[in-house]
This record gives C-alpha cells, sequence and structure tokens, in this order.
C-alpha cells in the first residue's frame, strides 16, 4: 500500500522526504481522506499522512458512510482512498462451494485453523477452500458495484478517476503454500489493475477513445506506477523524484520501453526476499537469517515463456543469468538509498498487535 502512495518500491520508503500522493492533493485543493479496515494500515503506521480524515473503519459492506462524507460537501474535488480486507482470509462465502463436501473446513477457512491443523488438506478441501476464496471475490466486486452506482447517482462518476487494484494475489498450494506474504511467485504478486478514465479527462489529455473491452495493456506495470499516472490525469504535478512512470501514454495508445519490475519482502524477521521480472525471465533471491530452518533455493530463476508456472529452476544452469539480474536489483535498490533514511519501526499497542496477529500479519 505504502507504494501506491509513494511511487517507490518498499526498501525505498523509510522516512521519506518527499510528499506523498494525498499530500500532493491536498495542496491543490483537493479534499483528501481514507477508510480503511485498520489493520497494517492503521495510521500508527504513518500512512494516515497527507489525509485531513483516515479512519480505520470496513466500507465495503456499509458504504453510507462514505457517501455522507461526499454528500456533506458535493461540490468539493477529493482525493480518496479506500481499503477492504476483502477477499482476505477468513474466507466466508459459500456461494460457489454450495453442493461441494466441506470436509473440515465447513463454512470458515482462515490463517489460524490452517496452522492448527498442521496437516495437509484433501484435494476436495482445497477444492471448497478455493471456491469459498472465489466467493469473497463476488462479495468484493459488489461492494465496488455499489460505491461506483453510488458516485453515478450524485453525478460524480463522469468526474471521478477510479484505479482498482490489491496489495497481493493468493497461494493455493501451487508451490505447496497457501495464502501470501513469504513469496514471489506470481500468483502472489501479479494483481488486477483497473483504471476508470472519465471522458471529460480523456478529452483533457488527449487520449484514444477505448473501445467495447477498454484498453488492454499487456506490458508489466508496477503499483509504483500509480503515484504518477493519477497525478498526471488529474493534473497535479510532480517535481521529485519517485522510482514509478506514468501509464497515461498507454492510454494514448502509446507503447513505454520495456521495464523490468522489482518485488520485495523486507518486513520478515527471519528472511528477506527480492524478485526482479522482465518480459522472459524471473530472479528470486532468498536471504535466510534463521540458520535452523530450510527456505529453499537462494536463487530461483525461471524462464516465463516456456514456464509461466515457475516451476522449473535455471539458476544453477545459468549462473552468469543470476549474477546479472542480481546486480540490477542491488543498482535499483542503491538508487533508492540516495534519498531515504531508515525506517523507523512503530510501536504497537496491544489491540492492534492483536489485529495484526488475527490477519497473520505478524506473529505472537
Amino acid at each position: 500500500h505504502r507504494s501506491m502512495l509513494t511511487g517507490l518500491y518498499p526498501s525505498s520508503h523509510g522516512e521519506l522526504r518527499s510528499p506523498r500522493l494525498p499530500e500532493l492533493f491536498w495542496r491543490r485543493g483537493y479534499r483528501t481522506f481514507a477508510l480503511t479496515g485498520g489493520g497494517q494500515l492503521d495510521p500508527k503506521f504513518g500512512f494516515g499522512e497527507g489525509f485531513e480524515a483516515y479512519q480505520g473503519q470496513e466500507w465495503l459492506r456499509e458504504p453510507e458512510q462514505l457517501f455522507r462524507r461526499l454528500d456533506a460537501r458535493p461540490e468539493s474535488r477529493f482525493f480518496l482512498f479506500l481499503h477492504s480486507w476483502e477477499p482476505h482470509d477468513p474466507y466466508e462465502d459459500t456461494r460457489f462451494a454450495e453442493g461441494m463436501p466441506p470436509g473440515r473446513v465447513d463454512g470458515r477457512f482462515d490463517h489460524a485453523l490452517w496452522l492448527a491443523w498442521n496437516e495437509e488438506l484433501t484435494a476436495e478441501e482445497k477444492a471448497y477452500v478455493e471456491a469459498m476464496y472465489d466467493g469473497d471475490i463476488a462479495r468484493a466486486d459488489e461492494g465496488i458495484c455499489d460505491l461506483l452506482a453510488g458516485l453515478e447517482a450524485r453525478g460524480l462518476l463522469d468526474e471521478t478517476i477510479v484505479a482498482i487494484t490489491s496489495d497481493h494475489g493468493e497461494a493455493f498450494w501451487e508451490h505447496g503454500t497457501w495464502r501470501h506474504g513469504m513469496h514471489l511467485y506470481d500468483h502472489q504478486v501479479h494483481v488486477p489493475l483497473i483504471l476508470w478514465v472519465p471522458p471529460a479527462v480523456r478529452a483533457r489529455h488527449g487520449l484514444a477513445e477505448p473501445g467495447a473491452e477498454g484498453t488492454v495493456v499487456l506490458d508489466q506495470v508496477g503499483l509504483i506506477d500509480l503515484y504518477p499516472t493519477l497525478a498526471e490525469l488529474a493534473g497535479v504535478p510532480v517535481d521529485h523524484a519517485i522510482q514509478g512512470r506514468s501509464l497515461v501514454p498507454y492510454l494514448r495508445g502509446e507503447r513505454l520501453p520495456p521495464r523490468e519490475v522489482l518485488s520485495e519482502n523486507v518486513n520478515v524477521s527471519r528472511l528477506e526476499r527480492k524478485s526482479l521480472r522482465t518480459d522472459r525471465t524471473k530472479l528470486i533471491q532468498t536471504i535466510a537469517r534463521d540458520p535452523e530452518r530450510d527456505y529453499g533455493p537462494e536463487h530461483l530463476l525461471f524462464d516465463l515463456r516456456r514456464d509461466p508456472g515457475e516451476h522449473e529452476n535455471l539458476a544453477p544452469r545459468m549462473p552468469a543469468a543470476v549474477e546479472a539480474l542480481l546486480a540490477r536489483i542491488a543498482a535499483i535498490r542503491a538508487g533508492s538509498e540516495e534519498t531515504l533514511e531508515e525506517a523507523v519501526p512503530a510501536d504497537l499497542d496491544p489491540e492492534l498487535r492483536k489485529q495484526l496477529q488475527a490477519l497473520g500479519y505478524i506473529g505472537n
């Protein structure tokens, strides 16, 4: 989430010397507010910077609180950050699991159950869990539809740029793992990114009219690209260094030069993982800090065109390619450190710690 709001890779966050995205909009006269599900997005972690109002409340199932804010000052321009835990575990929506044998799952599945069982799920149980995840996705879709319908009913949708995305995907035992957070395979880092650009904004920027299916971008992009893209579409200048690049040229029917995408897991005490993905290859590096545990090979290298499922590790046979990609990762991170300081850990109060533990983001 922080990368969306800063245009920077995770290792570059630290103590920022440049404004976050809501602050850019606030300086231009926008109202800025956020509704989130709390947890790791609690304002104690610095996410509230740049927002007039920042509330750790789930909005997806109860959008009325959001619309009350919009209705209070309908003439004002606004920057709104909405976060929901849907479709995060626990999975509870069984609409697509009806008639399937639930086994031990039986209507609810979460991280705590998975750890408590400490044994392999049956094929039927795994299928039931995936069907529940699909149900939670459908519930999230319905909430987004309610949001868009509310904007349209107020005459705001034709004046509002909307970006819909996620901070991670989900694993369903593709590499022997479930959930997210510890690995950087594509099924955990490849997420949707949908942009709605209203006609008035398209005309102002000379953007091409999208077809019935919209404009589909097949090139690699990253969440760090949201910052400059939204700023450019809104006419908000960015006069400081960031690592993302605007995607607006794609909306004009143009192409941008190919670019690799860096993914990082930098907040885990026992290991650190980094990956670099080009349009052809992908390297995953694991730096283990706990010698008592086996986290797998230090380097994984995949040819994504021949092996999109990331099963055949080419690293032992292609050491030169590994070294070249490692050098590129180091260069990206070295460039980051020129403008940032070390992050200062936030002290956790008991209630916030309990919430993060329930979500599986920190241990006991």
